[in-house]
C-alpha cells in the first residue's frame, strides 16, 4: 500500500540471480590411482581442494613445489612423461584452491594443456602400449576442471566451453579404458554443463548435467560411499535448477533427496560434506519459498550451519556457504520478521563480500546478496543507511559484472527496486526516474526465453506506477505503460508459478485501481470492475493451491479491494460498497501483524472509510462510534515507528482536519502538535538542502493550518509556538548546527568537538548534489561517480544519525536537558528587544489574525483581522507581481530601466499575464487595503501615535503565507486629495521583517556586542559590477560603491572595495570571512526551481546562496543588497523565508537591506549614501552604528519618496527597500 489509498506500488524482491557456485558444486579428484600415477597425482588428491579430504600443505611447502624439480621419480619407461610441467601445474592449481589468486589458476591451466602437448608429441595421439594413455584422461580432467574454475572466477563462458571439451575427452578416454576414476570424469563433466547453463541458459546443458551425474553414479562402485556421496550431492544441483525453470514439484524434491542422501553417505564430520550441507540448506530455501512451508526453512537454516561449522576458515567455498546461509535467514525473516534474523543475514551478506576479491566475478554475486538483504532490512525498519548502502552494493555489483553475463538483469530489477523504495520513502521523483531505468535494462537485457522476463516486466510496470504517482502531470503515459507492461507479465508467466502470477495479477489490480482514480482516457467504473475481477482471479489462484506462502499476499488483497470498493462507493454512492470495504479493510486489521509496513496505510484507508460511515449514518446508533473509530486510528497511522515520516505527516493532518470538523478540539490539538513535531523529521538533516526545499513546498502550510486551528479555539500562544517550530526549517537546522559550544567544553571538551566536527561535516554534507545515474549509459566512469555519490549519500544519513546519537547524549548531561531545543515562547518573548512589539500576522483559508508580543507582557496580544481574507492577500499579491512583472517585460521589450538601466532580477518564471497592466492606479491602492485591512486594526489595539521621526516605535514584522510577499511596511493611504486624510504606517512606527522570533532574539544578544551596539573593529566590504557580460549595464553601481566608499573614508572606516574584475566569486567570498559589513551593488537571481542556486552575478560566475549560508560568521554586522529582489522569496515557499536577505541572516549578518524587485540604478547610490550618512551622523564619536540600521533606511527612503512623484512606477521606486533582523 501506498500513501494515498489504494496505490500500490509495490515492486516484487527478486531473489539475486544466477550466482556462481549457487549451488555448491564439488570437483573432486580421484583418491586411488594405478601404479605410478598414484604417486605422480598424490600432490593433486591432497592439495586439490583444501580442507576436503587429507590435511592441506601449508602455502608455504606449496610455493616450494613450484621452483623445486618434482618430488615423485618417474619410472624408466615413462621417462617420456612430462613430470615438471605436470607437478608445476598442480602445485599452481593447488596454491590457486588456496589464496585465490588469478594468475595462479592460468599457469595451471597453461601448463595442464602444456603436459597434454607434450605428451601427444613425443607418443602420438593414442598408442594402446603407451603407458601414458591411463594419464591423459586425469589430465584433461585438470584441465577442465581448471578451466571450470576460470569461467567461475571470470564470469567469461569461453573458459567453460573448453573445459566441457576437456572433460568430454576425459569421459571418452576413460570409458574406453575402464578407468577407475571414470565416476569423477562423469562429475566434472556435470558440473561444467551445468555452469555453462547458468551462462547460457540453454535447458538442454541441464538435462545432459543430470545425464552425466546419473552415469557417474551407475560406474560408481557402491563401496566407494565417498564418490557416491559427491556424485548424489551434485546431481541435486541441476535437479534444483530443472525445478526453477519447469516448476515441477517433483524435480525439487528429487534434488532434496539427492541431497539428503550425498549427506548420509559421507563420514561423520568430513568437510567434503560442506556442499552437501549447502546444497540442501538452498533447495530447502527454494522449497520454502514456492510453498511457504514453515519447517523446510527451519531445516534450510539448520543445515546452513553445519555447511559453515564443517569448512575452515579461508576456504575458497566459506563465501558460498555465508550466502546460502544468508538467503534462508532472509527468507524466514519475510515470513517472521525477525529482526535478529535480518541482521545475520547482513552481516553474512557482508562477510561474503568481504572474503570475496574484487575481480573474482562473485563479487558482483555476492553484492547483489547483499544489496538485496540491505533492502529488505530497509523495507522493515526505515532507516534510509540500508536503502543507501544498497543501492550502492547494487551499483557495485554492475559495476563488477561483465558485459552480457546473465545475472546483469537480476541486478538491474534490484536495483530498481531499492531505488523505487528510497523513492517512496522520500517522494523524490529522481529516484522513481532511475527505478524506471533499471527496470527498463532488466527487461531489454534479459532473454526472451528467461524464467525471470514476467517478473522484470512487472516490476517495470510497478516502477512507472510509482513514478505516475509522483508526476501525474505526465498526461497518464507512465500509467498506460504500466498497465501494458503488467499485462504483458501476466501473459508470459508460466501457470505453474502461482505466488508469481497471483503478485501480478495484484499489481494489474492496483494499476487498473489507479487508473480509475486519474482517469486516463478510460471509464472510471470499468477500470474498477475489471480491478476487482482480477482479485476475484487471485482469490481463486490461493484457493486452487492452498500455499501457505501465499497466504500474506491474500491479506494484503484485503486491503486493495477495500480501496476499490470505497472508489467504487464514492462513484455510485451504494452504501452497500462502503459496508464491504470496512469488511474488507476489517479482516486486513485481523490478519496483518503490528510492525507490517502495510499497517499504517491501512489504517488510514480505515479511517477513511470509518469517516465516510459516519457522515451518512446520523440516525445510526453508531454514528459516535464511528467518530471515534475514525479519529483512533487516524491516530494510530499517524503515530507509528514503522512508516516514513511523510506518511506519518499525511495521516496527523488527515486526523487533525477531521477532528476538526466533527468538533474535536483536544483530537484536534494533539494531532496538529503531531504534525508540527513530524515537519522536521520530515524535512530532516539527513536530506540536501534542496531536498528539504522540495519537501516542504508540499507540506510547510500546516504551520498556517494548525495555527488558525489554536487562534480558533482561543490559544495565541499555542498558535506562536507552532509557528515558531514549523517555520523557516532549514534555516533554524542551520542555526543549530552552528551553536557556540562554549558551556559543553567546559563540561565534556571531548563530547563538545566531536558535536562541532559532526555539525560542520552535516553542513557541509546538506549541499551535496543528489545522486544522478543512467541506467542506459552504460559507461563504467559514469557509474563509478554514481557510485562516489551514493556514498556520499550513505555518509550523510550517517553523519545525521550520529548527529542525533550525540545530541541524546548531551541532553542526558546534568544543565544541557534543553540543549538545542526550542526555547519556550516565554523565554522567546523576554529576549525580545524593549524598543518595539513584534506582529506576526497568521493568514489561512479560514481566518487571518496578528499577534502581538512585547517583552513588557508575556501575554500575547491577538488581534482578529475579520475583513482581511487569504483570497484578498492572494488578489493583491496577484495584482503587485503582475504590476511588477509588467514593467519587467516592457523593459526587456525597450532595453531601458525605470527611467534609466535597472538592477534587475529577471524572474525564472515571468508571468506574462501581466502585460496589461498600468501605470497610474494600482499601487496606492494595494497600500490602502493593506492599511485599512491590515495595519490600522493592529496600529490602534497597539495604541500606536503619530511621533516625530526619532521617537516612533519599531514593528518587526513575521508574516506568513501571500502576505510574506506584500510591502505591509508601506501600508497608508497616500492618493487623497486632502492632505489630512493621507496616512502612512511610517508615520507610527520604523518597520522591519523577521523570518521567524528566534532571529530576532539571536541577533538582540549577539556574541562581543558593546552596550551601544557597536563592535569593537568595522571593516567593510565593497562588490560592485557595472558591466556583466549578458546582463544590462549598471552604471550606477560603481558610482554606489564610490560614494559609500568616499563617505566612510571622511570617517576613518576601513573598507575594500572590489570591483569589474577584482570581484571573483572565490574572491568575495574569501573576503567576506575578514569583514563585518558587506555591500552588494550589482545584479541578482532568484532561482525559483532551486531556491538555494538564487545568487549575486559576479564578474566570472555566481555567488549562490548555497555558498553564502556556509561562512557561519560569528561576528557580522550588516549586509546591504542593492541588488534587486534580494528578499523576494519563492511564492510556494512562503514560510520558509529562501531568499538572499534571509541567506546573509543566516550566514550570521544581525541585519540585512534587501529589496523586493528590481530598483533604479539611478536612485540607488542616492539611497546607500543616505543609509550610510545618518548611521554615520547618529553612531558615536569614530563608529558606526548597526543598531540604527533600521532608522537609515527609513531615512533614505522617506527622502527617496519626498522627491519622486505619484505614479506606480514612481511607487515602485521606493517600496521596495526593506529591512530585516535586529
Amino acid at each position: 500500500m501506498a500513501d494515498s489509498p489504494g496505490l500500490s506500488t509495490t515492486v516484487t524482491r527478486v531473489n539475486p540471480g544466477p550466482s556462481l557456485n549457487v549451488c555448491c558444486e564439488i570437483t573432486f579428484i580421484p583418491h586411488q590411482f594405478q601404479s605410478f600415477t598414484d604417486a605422480l597425482f598424490q600432490a593433486a588428491t591432497t592439495k586439490s581442494r583444501p580442507g576436503f579430504g587429507q590435511t592441506p600443505s601449508p602455502v608455504g611447502e606449496i610455493e616450494g613445489g613450484l621452483s623445486q624439480p618434482s618430488q615423485h621419480p618417474v619410472p624408466a619407461s615413462h621417462s617420456h612423461l612430462p613430470s615438471e610441467w605436470i607437478n608445476l601445474a598442480i602445485a599452481h592449481h593447488t596454491r590457486f584452491e588456496r589464496t585465490g589468486e588469478l594468475d595462479d589458476l592460468k599457469r595451471a591451466i597453461a601448463a595442464y594443456g602444456t603436459s597434454l602437448a607434450e605428451i601427444r608429441t613425443s607418443v602420438g595421439e593414442q598408442d594402446p602400449k603407451d603407458a601414458t594413455l591411463f594419464v591423459r584422461p586425469i589430465l584433461y580432467f585438470h584441465l577442465g576442471t581448471a578451466l571450470t574454475s576460470l569461467c567461475r572466477f571470470t564470469g567469461k563462458v569461453e573458459p567453460v566451453e573448453q573445459g566441457t571439451v576437456a572433460l568430454e575427452n576425459a569421459v571418452k578416454l576413460g570409458a574406453s579404458l575402464n578407468h577407475t576414476s571414470l565416476p569423477y570424469f562423469y562429475s566434472g563433466l556435470g558440473n561444467a554443463l551445468f555452469l555453462r547453463f547458468e551462462l547460457m541458459k540453454d535447458v538442454e546443458d541441464l538435462k545432459n548435467a543430470v545425464k552425466a551425474f546419473e552415469d557417474g553414479l551407475k560406474v560408481t562402485p557402491q563401496s566407494d560411499r565417498s564418490a557416491l556421496s559427491v556424485l548424489h550431492s551434485n546431481l541435486g544441483n541441476p535437479l534444483s535448477m530443472l525445478f526453477e525453470q519447469t516448476g515441477e514439484a517433483a524435480l525439487l524434491d528429487r534434488s532434496i533427496g539427492a541431497y539428503k542422501t550425498a549427506i548420509d553417505l559421507a563420514p561423520p564430520n568430513d568437510s567434503d560434506a560442506a556442499a552437501s550441507y549447502a546444497s540442501l540448506a538452498r533447495a530447502f530455501t527454494t522449497r520454502f519459498n514456492r510453498t511457504g512451508r514453515p519447517q523446510d526453512i527451519e531445516d534450510a537454516i539448520l543445515v546452513g550451519r553445519r555447511a559453515i561449522s564443517l569448512t575452515p576458515t579461508g576456504h575458497h567455498q566459506l563465501p558460498d556457504w555465508l550466502t546460502i546461509l544468508a538467503n534462508a535467514l532472509n527468507s524466514r525473516f519475510n515470513l517472521l520478521k525477525g529482526v535478529k534474523d535480518i541482521n545475520e543475514a547482513v552481516t553474512l551478506h557482508r562477510r561474503a563480500v568481504e572474503l570475496t576479491p574484487l575481480q573474482n566475478v562473485q563479487f558482483s554475486s555476492r553484492s547483489q546478496h547483499l544489496g538485496a538483504s540491505l533492502l529488505d532490512r530497509f523495507n522493515h525498519s526505515g532507516d534510509l543507511r540500508d536503502v543507501e548502502q544498497a543501492i550502492i552494493s547494487l551499483h557495485k555489483a554492475i559495476d563488477n559484472c561483465p558485459s552480457g553475463h546473465a545475472s546483469l538483469p537480476y541486478i538491474y530489477t534490484n536495483l530498481g527496486n531499492a531505488l523505487a523504495s528510497r523513492s517512496r520513502r522520500t517522494g523524490e521523483l529522481q529516484f522513481s526516474d532511475q527505478a524506471v531505468a533499471a527496470h527498463r535494462m532488466a527487461v531489454d537485457l534479459s532473454l526472451p526465453t528467461s524464467e525471470r522476463l514476467s517478473l522484470f516486466y512487472s516490476n517495470l510496470g510497478a516502477s512507472l506506477m510509482l513514478r505516475f504517482g509522483h508526476n501525474i502531470k505526465d498526461n497518464g503515459k507512465d500509467l498506460v505503460e504500466a498497465i501494458s507492461s503488467i499485462r504483458k507479465a501476466i501473459e508470459i508467466s508460466t501457470a505453474n508459478d502461482v505466488r508469481g502470477l497471483a503478485t501480478r495479477y495484484a499489481c494489474l489490480a492496483s494499476a487498473l485501481a489507479t487508473r480509475a482514480r486519474h482517469g486516463a482516457g478510460v471509464d472510471g467504473l470499468e477500470s474498477i470492475e475489471e480491478a476487482l475481477s482480477v482479485h476475484q482471479k487471485i482469490g481463486e489462484l490461493v484457493s486452487v493451491t492452498k500455499e501457505d506462502g501465499l497466504r500474506p499476499l491474500l491479506d494484503s488483497q484485503h486491503i486493495q479491494k477495500g480501496d476499490l470498493l470505497m472508489d467504487r462507493y464514492r462513484i455510485s454512492k451504494d452504501g452497500r460498497d462502503l459496508t464491504k470495504a470496512l469488511a474488507s479493510y476489517e479482516k486486513a486489521l485481523e490478519a496483518i501483524p503490528q510492525g507490517h509496513p502495510y499497517l499504517p496505510s491501512l489504517h488510514s484507508c480505515y479511517a477513511q472509510a470509518m469517516m465516510e460511515q459516519y457522515q451518512v449514518s446520523q440516525n445510526d446508533p453508531r454514528h459516535d462510534n464511528f467518530k471515534e473509530t475514525a479519529l483512533e486510528h487516524y491516530r494510530l497511522a499517524a503515530r507509528s515507528p514503522s512508516s516514513s515520516p511523510l506518511s506519518r505527516f499525511n495521516a496527523a493532518r488527515a486526523w487533525a482536519s477531521f477532528a476538526s470538523v466533527v468538533d474535536s478540539p483536544t483530537n484536534a490539538m494533539n494531532a496538529y502538535q503531531t504534525c508540527v513535531d513530524l515537519l522536521p523529521i520530515a524535512a530532516g538533516l539527513d536530506q540536501t538542502l534542496d531536498r528539504r526545499h522540495e519537501m516542504l513546498v508540499r507540506i510547510s502550510d500546516l504551520s498556517r493550518q494548525a495555527s488558525a486551528f489554536a487562534l480558533s479555539c482561543g490559544n495565541p500562544k499555542r498558535a506562536v509556538e507552532w509557528l515558531e517550530a514549523s517555520r523557516c526549517l532549514v534555516w533554524g537546522q542551520l542555526n543549530n548546527l552552528r551553536t557556540p559550544l562554549d558551556d559543553l567544553r567546559e563540561y565534556d571538551e571531548e563530547l563538545a568537538e566531536r558535536f562541532a566536527r559532526v555539525s560542520t561535516t552535516l553542513e557541509k554534507s546538506g549541499t551535496r548534489e543528489g545522486p544522478y545515474w543512467d541506467a542506459g549509459a552504460g559507461d563504467s566512469a559514469e557509474l563509478k561517480v554514481a557510485i562516489s555519490l551514493q556514498q556520499e549519500a550513505v555518509i550523510h544519513v550517517e553523519l545525521a544519525t550520529e548527529y542525533e546519537a550525540i545530541l541524546k547524549r548531551v541532553r542526558a548531561l546534568p544543565g544541557f536537558e534543553h540543549f538545542l531545543k526550542a526555547p519556550s515562547l516565554d523565554l522567546l518573548v523576554k529576549s525580545l528587544p524593549k524598543s518595539g512589539n513584534v506582529v506576526i500576522i497568521n493568514i489561512h483559508e479560514t481566518r487571518c489574525d496578528a499577534i502581538c508580543l512585547s517583552p513588557d507582557n508575556l501575554d500575547p496580544l491577538h488581534v482578529r483581522l475579520p475583513d482581511f481574507s487569504y483570497e484578498k492577500a492572494e488578489q493583491l499579491r496577484r495584482r503587485l507581481r503582475g504590476l511588477v512583472d509588467s514593467v519587467s517585460v516592457r523593459m526587456d521589450e525597450e532595453g531601458v530601466g525605470l527611467d534609466g538601466e535597472e538592477r534587475k532580477l529577471v524572474p525564472f518564471q515571468l508571468n506574462k499575464s501581466a502585460r496589461g497592466y498600468g501605470k497610474d492606479s494600482f499601487v496606492p491602492s494595494i497600500l490602502r487595503d493593506l492599511w485599512i485591512l491590515v495595519a490600522k486594526p493592529i496600529v490602534d489595539a497597539l495604541e500606536l501615535s503619530k511621533s516625530s521621526q526619532a521617537h516612533r516605535k519599531r514593528l518587526w514584522w513575521c508574516l506568513t503565507g501571500p502576505l510574506a510577499f506584500l510591502p505591509i511596511h508601506a501600508a497608508g493611504i497616500y492618493s487623497s486629495t486632502s492632505v489630512k486624510e493621507n496616512v502612512a504606517l511610517s508615520d507610527f512606527a520604523i518597520s522591519t521583517y523577521i523570518p521567524t522570533l528566534k532571529f530576532l532574539a539571536k541577533s538582540s544578544s549577539p556574541p562581543n556586542s558593546l552596550a551601544d551596539g557597536t563592535r569593537p573593529l568595522n571593516l567593510f566590504l565593497l562588490i560592485s559590477q557595472s558591466q556583466t557580460t549578458g546582463h544590462s549595464p549598471t552604471p550606477g553601481a560603481a558610482k554606489e560603491v564610490e560614494s559609500v566608499a568616499k563617505t566612510l573614508d571622511s570617517h576613518s572606516i576601513p573598507n575594500l572595495a572590489l570591483s569589474e574584475a577584482g570581484a571573483t566569486v572565490a574572491t568575495t567570498l574569501e573576503q567576506i570571512k575578514t569583514h563585518n559589513w558587506v555591500h552588494f551593488a550589482c545584479h541578482a537571481y532568484q532561482d525559483l526551481d532551486k531556491p538555494l542556486n538564487s545568487s549575486f552575478v559576479l564578474n566570472d560566475g555566481r555567488l549562490t546562496l548555497s555558498e553564502i549560508v556556509k561562512l557561519g560568521m560569528k561576528n557580522a554586522e550588516l549586509a546591504y543588497l542593492s541588488a534587486c529582489q534580494t528578499s523576494a522569496g519563492d511564492g510556494r515557499l512562503s514560510e520558509e523565508a529562501v531568499h538572499l536577505a534571509a541567506g546573509m541572516l543566516a550566514a550570521g549578518f544581525q541585519g540585512v537591506v534587501a529589496t523586493m524587485w528590481s530598483i533604479r540604478d539611478r536612485d540607488a547610490p542616492q539611497v546607500a549614501k543616505d543609509f550610510y550618512e545618518y548611521l554615520l551622523e547618529n553612531s558615536s564619536e569614530g563608529g558606526i552604528n548597526s543598531s540604527l540600521a533600521a532608522h537609515a533606511l527609513d531615512h533614505a527612503v522617506r527622502r527617496l519618496r519626498d522627491k519622486v512623484g505619484a505614479s506606480d512606477l514612481d511607487f515602485l521606486s521606493w517600496l521596495p527597500y526593506v529591512y530585516f533582523g535586529m
